[in-house]
């Protein structure tokens, strides 16, 4: 049996209304492609574009875990990790280093006038990376996979989102 296809994604710089994404997808720490596509800053086009882009990649129906830097892409432009799960058929998760704080999230939301029906109440399961803490937020069932792995692939996608935004990425960590 083949190892899971990871597809990991994380946005570049916030420098102006349009905001690009990068995934990165691999397997068993191989890189077997890129995607990319962009999203509007503090919008809601976020999982439509991310859908999108998967549906016309060649890997479309191979992916088996989406995994993000956090629930809010480009500013405030929240993930609907529902949606994502039921469209594609995978299995999303959110990755962070700070525990999530969804109050804050809602409040900062609610500040900048923005919808926050799209943001959706996760599970968060905490676990140890490299003797660090990484919280991951997931939906309904929590399938262990390689999250070291999946760290990777998100800091990969984040150092290219950062380089193509920037002209240079700027850190190696998110």
């Amino acid at each position: 049996m083949k190892d899971p296809r990871i597809l990991a994604i994380d946005d570049g710089t916030l420098l102006n209304d349009k905001v690009i994404v990068v995934g990165v997808i691999g397997r068993s720490s191989v890189i077997e492609g890129i995607i990319s596509f962009y999203i509007t800053k503090d919008g809601v086009d976020s999982t439509d574009n991310l859908i999108s882009s998967i549906k016309r990649s060649r890997f479309n129906g191979e992916i088996n875990f989406l995994v993000s830097n956090g629930i809010a892409l480009g500013g405030l432009n929240i993930l609907r990790p529902s949606l994502i799960e039921n469209k594609i058929g995978v299995k999303f998760y959110a990755m962070t280093r700070s525990k999530p704080r969804y109050d804050a999230l809602l409040s900062a939301m609610e500040r900048k006038g923005l919808q926050t029906t799209y943001l959706e109440r996760l599970n968060l399961k905490e676990i140890e990376l490299k003797n660090k803490k990484v919280y991951i937020q997931y939906l309904d069932q929590f399938i262990n996979i390689d999250f070291e792995l999946a760290f990777s692939y998100v800091r990969l996608a984040h150092m290219i989102a950062t380089a193509v935004s920037r002209g240079e990425s700027t850190r190696g960590s998110i």
